[in-house]
């Protein structure tokens, strides 16, 4: 690797991280699924122990997850506040993406130029930036571990001394979270493709896709053994509400599925798929193809929800595209016009920044994925002034962070797994909102034992609603705000049982 090269890979990535740090440092709170991830850490800091039995979530319920992500966090969180470390270390692994996606390249291409701008390129893909900068999500560290083993798989089919590092990659990754099936599924379609084109046979790639294959379903049902019992079939989709899944799918459109991923990013992917299948044959593009078709194929099925599918779709792209940018590059160089490949690097850059920068004002604006400042101080209020083994309900996102900031019992929250009859109760919790009648929001409430109910200002935006319809002034009480402001959170003390109506 020459040295210029890596000057401009640190510049690259420094860039990308300080991009991530800075906009992160400029939203005070955390997204939703944050502070689950948050209270595990905290909880592991102070116990030394993830909290598999929580006696706060749906009122009491038992957690099943790989705590290997929180451990990572909780080591940072002795040298820094939790939130920082929510906000720093996940952007930190997911900038690292574009150096994996660097070597990846140059082994593709051998062409260190190629190299950069693709890297580049992925550290701005739109839905993977948007989704690991604020929420401290678990792909942040996810998606460059899956394409850093999908680096070292390419690097021992020419030499096998990798095997080592390749192994050590598949266990990590296996052991942190399920998304190892989908790089299960895509070598098992790299062996098929392999097959099919022609190429010669490697028995090695074999024994170490069908090693893995094993491996991964060996230690998921050691972690899961219960909720595939419990759940069957349904765990493919963690037990999601049907209602929830449904939506997940129809409000994106095409168009917005293209822009989620970056328009260079898909244009020039698509351009190497079709050079990879009808004009280059070379494994390595087999195996990028791979991915892609079994990331495709999962989207498809809905069997991968759509935002993280479109994540690990959008980089694969990415790496594909290097494909079509080394042969127009190529082609610049032998064209009379002076300094035409240059040009064509910075049109290329350029495009793929312009393509970005709506992205930044979006994640700026979109308030729908965080909670205001304005209802945390309303879940602080709910822990300082209510009993402590009080339940209260927030709405399905909002009840993790309320109980993170309270430390009292919510209804649900969007951690879905092991809980029976999950429609019922998402349908029951949503509905409630807009329910216009007292008895039938009594029966609700009395049902899930709910001694508070809590309308935000987040929810109060979303439905359209500057009160709850239902309420009087026997069987409930305004605790919060103490005055008539309008836009500020509501909470309810819920006075009445349904047969002393």
């Amino acid at each position: 690797m020459k040295s210029t090269s890596k000057i401009w890979l640190i510049v690259i990535f420094l860039l990308i991280f300080g991009t991530r740090i800075f906009l992160a440092m400029q939203i005070p709170s955390l997204d939703y699924e944050a502070y689950s991830v948050v209270r595990q850490v905290e909880n592991i800091k102070h116990t030394g122990l993830p909290l598999f039995e929580d006696d706060i979530s749906y009122s009491g319920r038992t957690h099943i997850f790989s705590p290997v992500y929180h451990y990572f966090l909780a080591i940072f969180s002795f040298i820094m506040p939790l939130e920082l470390v929510a906000k720093i270390i996940p952007n930190l692994l997911a900038a690292l993406t574009l150096v994996v996606v660097f070597f990846i390249v140059k082994s593709l291409t051998e062409d260190e130029t190629i190299a950069l701008l693709t890297a580049g390129i992925s550290g701005i893909i739109p839905i993977f930036f948007n989704n690991t900068i604020n929420n401290a999500s678990v792909y942040s560290a996810v998606v460059p571990l899956f394409f850093l083993t999908i680096y070292y798989f390419i690097n021992t089919l020419k030499d096998e001394t990798n095997v080592i590092k390749l192994l050590i990659t598949m266990i990590l990754i296996t052991v942190i979270h399920p998304a190892s099936f989908i790089l299960v599924l895509s070598l098992l379609l790299y062996i098929l493709l392999v097959k099919i084109q022609g190429f010669r046979e490697s028995r090695r790639a074999t024994e170490l896709v069908l090693f893995f294959l094993f491996f991964v379903f060996w230690v998921n049902m050691i972690i899961y053994k219960n909720a595939f019992l419990f759940h069957k079939e349904s765990i493919i989709w963690q037990n999601m509400p049907t209602l929830l899944l449904s939506q997940s799918f129809a409000e994106v459109t095409f168009l917005e599925s293209i822009l989620s991923i970056g328009a260079i990013p898909l244009i020039f992917g698509l351009i190497s798929i079709y050079l990879t299948l009808f004009t280059t044959k070379r494994k390595t593009l087999t195996l990028l193809l791979s991915v892609c078709a079994a990331i495709f194929l999962l989207i498809w099925l809905q069997y991968l929800d759509l935002f993280t599918g479109l994540t690990f779709l959008g980089v694969a792209l990415c790496i594909m595209s290097a494909e079509a940018f080394k042969r127009l590059y190529d082609s610049s160089k032998i064209l009379k016009l002076k300094h035409a490949s240059k040009y064509f690097l910075i049109i290329i850059s350029v495009l793929a920044l312009v393509a970005f920068i709506p992205n930044i004002n979006y994640f700026l604006t979109n308030t729908d994925v965080r909670p205001s400042q304005e209802d945390i101080q309303a879940f602080v209020w709910l822990g300082q002034n209510i009993p402590k083994n009080s339940t209260v309900l927030a709405y399905p996102n909002e009840g993790g962070v309320m109980s993170f900031f309270s430390q009292r019992k919510n209804v649900i929250d969007e951690d879905f797994l092991l809980i029976p009859n999950i429609n019922t109760r998402y349908k029951d919790t949503t509905d409630i909102y807009k329910q216009r009648f007292l008895t039938s929001a009594l029966e609700t409430l009395n049902y899930y034992g709910v001694d508070y109910i809590i309308l935000t200002t987040q929810i109060q935006n979303r439905l359209n609603l500057t009160d709850l319809m239902f309420v009087d002034q026997t069987c409930f009480t305004k605790l919060y705000p103490k005055n008539n402001q309008t836009q500020e959170p509501i909470i309810y003390k819920v006075n009445c049982v349904l047969n002393s109506v």
